[in-house]
């Protein structure tokens, strides 16, 4: 019987017949026989048919992790709306202190132009004057010639 059960001989013959005579050993094996019939009490299994029975452990887990994802991606999304939103105007503010900035340099730039070239009028009517007062009536001979 052992065999068909497990597949392999008892080897533990010997054992078994010291013990089976034993009280301590009788006593378990009457043991075991009582729990055997009391477990053999038929259960009624028709009230179980309707009800619900409560989610395990894992997907009790599983269904909080599933709710924190969603919550902690749509709390993400609108902190990252908000963040974009202040990126934006960040960078439209700096864009327009840089244009500010640009638009001081150009004029610095033409301002002084417009002085470099109002010296230079300048330096050329004095020099003009200077030459017609040293040369004066060789100017008449040069002043058709054009430069």
């Amino acid at each position: 019987m052992y065999a068909t059960w497990y597949g392999k001989a008892f080897t533990l013959v010997h054992w078994r017949r010291t013990l089976k005579n034993q009280p301590k050993w009788c006593a378990y094996v009457a043991q075991l026989e009582k729990e055997k019939k009391q477990s053999q009490i038929p259960i009624d299994v028709a009230d179980d048919i309707g009800s619900e029975h409560p989610i395990g452990r894992d997907a009790a887990k599983a269904q909080c992790k599933g709710k924190r994802k969603s919550e902690e991606v749509v709390d993400a999304i609108t902190l990252l709306g908000d963040n974009i939103n202040k990126i934006a105007l960040v960078t439209q503010e700096r864009k327009q202190e840089r244009e500010k900035k640009l638009e001081e340099k150009r004029k610095e730039k033409a301002k002084v132009a417009y002085e470099r070239r109002k010296q230079l009028t300048k330096l050329r009517v004095k020099a003009e004057k200077a030459a017609e007062e040293k040369l004066g009536s060789q100017l008449d001979i040069l002043a058709p010639i054009k430069y």
